[in-house]
């Protein structure tokens, strides 16, 4: 007998946790939220509620495409592959077995006004904070059929985020709220949880980890007392050290600093010792200083057992290859990074560290700046020279075991060009 007619249920054994059930059994409640921590089982957990629930036309929304083909739609293909009658890419529709049709859709601002002609029985919103309020309004208006229920599974982002608004502040009969930390998926690989929060300040563990709300302006990403001030660096050899540099494109009064950090590594604690400037790159100012140059000295000082690692952006790639190409240099190490991430995802773990107390401060002239700069962080406005640079030595440092040229691996937050053609077959 045709499957299409008979409408038969598709049969779906899973095993789910604690608050995956609360979600997937609440077949009553019309808007529905699970708030959980990275690793909780949101999108998976989505996925259930989608292939179970009895709508002939579902909508699947995320905050962009990447996340959408890379998160919920990749998920529900691994998962219900064997269900599926025909999927395609083109138009981002899946019809499934029973004749059920699924839309999946991009709900950023490009592709917002399009949602607007979809008629569906069922939504789902997978990381739903990073929609705007805008974005829910739209897609809940398209929810016309039956069952006209909405799923939104999300990391939290602060009470003034539109998801704490709808199914906190505003609350009421029509919406439901299930919170779940991320230990209570015990299907996640031993220690992998351990293993992230040693990464993350406990601050923000609460919001990744414990799918907690928090107040997003109360507290900076790092806190002064931290890190503990020292008058030097220890005179103890190194096990490993880099100097990375934040380059400033211009070198007016109002302009950012260029700042460097050396970053030495001792028995899992590290010593960070700062400096920012404002010189242009080859103009000397009435010192008779220049910023190349300035990298040159500095890198001579260090000598050649501190690698030299330089943020290539907005246009310093030439100054990369001028640093690297010095004749003075010869047998130096560098690295040149480039950042594919946020200032804040970049900083997490070294602020992770500080608040572990492994990370000393060489007190000097920018010792202080730099502390009032770190409890501003990150501030909308605020400077960040010296903490992006400060980022970039911990995590060009943790790239590779004593920074060795070749084998060296892109640092966390950071994208990595190998140098020589050695390097690249290396690589």
């Amino acid at each position: 007998m045709d499957v299409q007619k008979k409408k038969k249920r598709i049969p779906v054994k899973s095993r789910v946790h604690r608050a995956q059930r609360l979600i997937l059994e609440d077949r009553e409640t019309r808007y529905r939220a699970f708030v959980g921590g990275i690793g909780s089982g949101k999108t998976y957990t989505g996925c259930l509620d989608l292939i179970q629930t009895r709508a002939d036309r579902s909508l699947v929304l995320a905050p962009t495409y990447p996340m959408l083909k890379d998160g919920a739609l990749s998920l529900f293909l691994e998962l219900f592959g064997a269900l599926i009658r025909k999927h395609n890419k083109a138009f981002l529709k899946t019809e499934l077995l029973d004749g059920r049709e699924i839309l999946w859709r991009p709900a950023d601002v490009n592709n917002l006004e399009r949602l607007r002609g979809i008629n569906a029985g069922y939504l789902w919103v997978d990381e739903g904070a990073s929609l705007t309020r805008k974005a829910w309004n739209v897609a809940i208006g398209r929810i016309r059929r039956t069952p006209g229920r909405a799923l939104v599974t999300t990391t939290p982002r602060g009470l003034n985020n539109w998801v704490h608004d709808v199914f906190v502040k505003e609350a009421g009969s029509s919406s439901s709220l299930v919170q779940c930390a991320t230990s209570e998926n015990v299907w996640l690989p031993e220690g992998w949880i351990q293993s992230v929060r040693g990464q993350y300040t406990s601050r923000f563990a609460l919001q990744e980890l414990e799918g907690q709300f928090l107040e997003e302006d109360a507290q900076g990403l790092f806190d002064r007392q931290w890190f503990r001030v020292v008058e030097s660096a220890p005179e103890t050899p190194s096990e490993a050290s880099v100097r990375h540099w934040d380059l400033a494109s211009t070198s007016g009064p109002d302009s950012d600093w260029s700042a460097s950090a050396l970053l030495s590594r001792r028995s899992g604690r590290y010593t960070l010792t700062l400096e920012r400037y404002r010189l242009s790159w080859l103009k000397p100012d009435r010192a008779g200083k220049c910023l190349k140059e300035t990298i040159v000295q500095t890198a001579l000082a260090d000598g050649q057992d501190v690698q030299v690692s330089i943020e290539a952006v907005s246009g310093f790639e030439h100054s990369f290859e001028e640093i690297s190409l010095d004749p003075r240099l010869q047998g130096w190490r560098f690295r040149k990074v480039k950042p594919c991430k946020t200032k804040v995802a970049r900083a997490m773990r070294l602020a992770a560290k500080a608040e572990a107390g492994l990370v000393c401060l060489v007190r000097n002239r920018a010792s202080e700046p730099f502390l009032t700069e770190a409890e501003d962080f990150p501030k909308k406005g605020a400077k960040n020279d010296m903490v992006d640079a400060a980022s970039g030595a911990y995590n060009a440092l943790r790239g590779g075991s004593g920074l060795q040229v070749g084998s060296t691996r892109p640092a966390p937050g950071h994208e990595w060009t190998p140098q020589t053609r050695q390097e690249r077959l290396q690589w």
